[in-house]
């Protein structure tokens, strides 16, 4: 029970990785007698998120009533919004090496013609 207090999503999990890990504790907690609701799954399933996710819990609590909703389907939500994450940061990263290569080729152009220029004038 102790474990089941203490669960976290760690700091590199996925949706996925954190859910299998919540599954296998709740199996094993079920498996010696214990008996969970859906909206007490998804409460420690929304407080053991870390701090990147508060948007998006604050959207959860808002708009889908967690209490209400199967557990199944936030995971989906959760997941779905993971994915949109890794995307945006994909776009950045590769955003962000075509300025790199830009800038470095607009050096590397001014360079070789400043050594042009500076050829022809000490002629």
């Amino acid at each position: 029970m102790h474990e089941y207090e203490i669960f976290y999503m760690l700091r590199n999990d996925s949706i996925h990785e954190m859910y299998t890990r919540f599954t296998m504790l709740i199996n094993k907690l079920i498996e010696l007698g214990r008996t969970f609701q859906s909206k007490e799954l998804n409460r420690k399933i929304l407080r053991s998120l870390p701090k990147e996710w508060l948007a998006k819990l604050t959207i959860i609590e808002e708009v889908k009533n967690p209490r209400n909703l199967p557990t199944n389907k936030l995971i989906v939500s959760l997941l779905s919004h993971e994915h949109v994450v890794r995307q945006v940061i994909q776009e950045d990263e590769k955003r962000k090496k075509n300025l790199a290569f830009n800038r470095d080729s607009l050096a590397t152009f001014l360079i070789v013609n400043l050594k042009v220029i500076l050829i022809r004038n000490s002629h």
